[in-house]
């Protein structure tokens, strides 16, 4: 953005320096292009990575322009676990979420990557973990899971580390499901009135809010006794109840895409089938069950199926509770693993 910025200046100060001659203000858009343009192509040409070398027992991280320019080494002996985790950085106001692959020991960590796709994280941590033979900590999402050496690649139902799960779901939940032997079938209805109408209600009460100080402060204003705000009642309410009006239609246009969702997942130990149904439109995604490598919460209150090609996002947010989804995680997890659901 900023090389573009860059060019663009500068071209308007050469442009403008052509057909009107040289003003100061045309030398202030040939700087400023100047500025943005290096900038940029500072940010275009700007290089990092890594080198990991097994015969010397060291990892090498380097960064540059065009080129690496500056290196610094580390023994490996130090470092027995690689890492995925999460940081937020505030990018021109905008917080992103980077992912970080990181070698870690005891006491401190050296960084070895970070991009903004899950996906990429994990492939690039399970690539220096198979080549170091190393085991894996995620810390991207919920739970914490720690991936011994042995098991990196295979898929979840081939994991050591399966916990049983509860036979019957969290009291007053709004799940419903159905366990025959092998087979599970889990469903998610549609998020509860009371919640979809929350953003919209907030969203007219404080839109509706500001258009009542703007229509009886303009009547106040233009009134001919100074500050009658009520010698024009009419129009301040229909400016009010307008500006309340086109709140509330955002507010429901924002709930829109998750009002109508409900799920139903299907499960056995060859294959999970999830179901996404919308007011029109609905998706389904068939897996086998050596294709699922997690199950893990990925953000607010969502539960993630996590393969090599994509994340499937189960749940609407603030409408189950963690609970909830942690029961259908852990009874998936069982379920692929082919541990029956008729006994504890």
């Amino acid at each position: 953005m900023d090389l573009l910025v860059g060019i663009g200046f500068c071209a308007f100060a050469l442009f403008a320096w052509r057909y009107s001659g040289p003003e100061k203000f045309i030398y202030g858009f040939g700087i400023s292009g100047l500025f943005f343009f290096l900038r940029g192509l500072l940010g275009v040409t700007r290089v990092r990575g890594f080198t990991l070398d097994r015969l010397r027992g060291m990892a090498c991280v380097w960064h540059g322009w065009l080129a690496p320019m500056f290196r610094q080494s580390y023994p490996l002996h130090r470092y027995d676990l690689v890492c995925v985790s999460t940081e937020v950085h505030r990018e021109r106001g905008v917080k992103e979420v980077y992912y970080i692959v990181s070698l870690a020991e005891a006491s401190s960590i050296l960084i070895l990557g970070q991009v903004k796709a899950y996906l990429d994280a994990r492939r690039l941590a399970e690539d220096v973990a198979k080549f170091l033979g190393l085991g894996i900590m995620d810390a991207a999402g919920l739970p914490v899971t720690r991936i011994e050496a042995a098991d990196i690649g295979k898929p979840l139902r081939d994991r050591q580390d399966i916990q049983a799960a509860p036979l019957e779901p969290p009291a007053h939940t709004r799940l419903h499901w159905e366990g025959l032997g092998e087979r599970v079938v889990i469903r998610i209805p549609r998020p509860r009135f009371s919640e979809v109408v929350k953003t919209p209600l907030w969203t007219f009460l404080f839109v509706g809010g500001l258009g009542a100080v703007v229509g009886f402060g303009l009547g106040g204003l233009f009134s001919k006794t100074p500050f009658d705000w009520n010698e024009h009642i009419k129009p301040a309410l229909i400016i009010t109840l307008a500006l309340g009006t086109f709140g509330l239609l955002v507010g429901l246009l924002l709930e829109l895409e998750t009002a109508f969702v409900r799920f139903e997942i299907e499960a056995d130990p060859y294959r999970l089938q999830v179901r996404r149904q919308g007011l029109l439109f609905g998706k389904t995604h068939t897996l086998k069950a050596d294709e699922v490598k997690e199950l893990r919460f990925t953000h607010l209150l969502r539960l993630g199926v996590i393969t090599d090609r994509e994340v499937i996002t189960i749940g609407n947010d603030d409408d189950l509770t963690g609970q909830d989804l942690e029961w259908v995680r852990a009874t998936l997890t069982r379920t692929l693993a082919n541990q029956s659901l008729d006994r504890q």
